[in-house]
């Protein structure tokens, strides 16, 4: 398979991006591969060039909310073409801070696309909790987190799948993470 991924440069990225160029050709949009999305135009040479792709792994945070719709767009008359959202299990543990919100948008575009039938691609949007060995897990040592392994694992599930197989979601964590979340959360009614 032929394989996008934004975010490539980044800790989970690079994992994703390395794991999968074990079996698969992928090719990363990031600064560290000339494509700084704050440019005029990159963005949309970063769509023309992987809309010629197999799968397009949505990583990078940074413009995520303005690159996973025009990615559908570019994808959606093709049954055999996969999109994998990077969300995140914050999304529904603080939905209201800013990071959360964005997250939450990004679920939404993915939700709105599986049940549009003009779009044949499979969309997926996945939610890791907090990632060992990522920026996100600075300062919150004390809390449970997933491996980036487990994250490639997720990934190579849904490119294993077949095509009928629908996948809309997986939400994923440490289940320390989980079992300590829902007994704050029924400690609290």
């Amino acid at each position: 398979m032929k394989i996008s991924i934004t975010g490539n440069a980044g800790s989970l990225g690079k994992m994703i991006s390395d794991d999968l160029s074990q079996k698969h050709s992928v090719f990363g949009y990031s600064k560290s591969t000339g494509y700084d999305f704050d440019e005029d135009g990159v963005i949309d040479k970063m769509i023309s060039e992987a809309s010629n792709s197999d799968v397009f792994i949505n990583s990078a945070f940074h413009r995520q909310w303005e690159i996973l719709p025009r990615i559908i767009d570019a994808f959606k008359t093709s049954a055999d073409k996969i999109i994998i959202n990077i969300g995140s299990f914050h999304s529904y543990v603080q939905p209201d801070d800013d990071y959360g919100r964005i997250k939450n948008e990004m679920k939404d575009v993915c939700f709105s696309a599986q049940v549009n039938p003009e779009v044949h691609c499979r969309v997926i949007n996945i939610s890791p909790s907090l990632i060992s060995d990522t920026n996100a897990s600075v300062g919150k040592d004390s809390i449970a987190k997933i491996s980036q392994e487990d994250v490639c694992r997720v990934i190579n599930f849904i490119l294993d799948s077949p095509p009928h197989f629908v996948v809309n979601e997986i939400v994923f964590s440490h289940k320390e993470l989980v079992r300590s979340f829902y007994a704050s959360d029924n400690a609290d009614k």
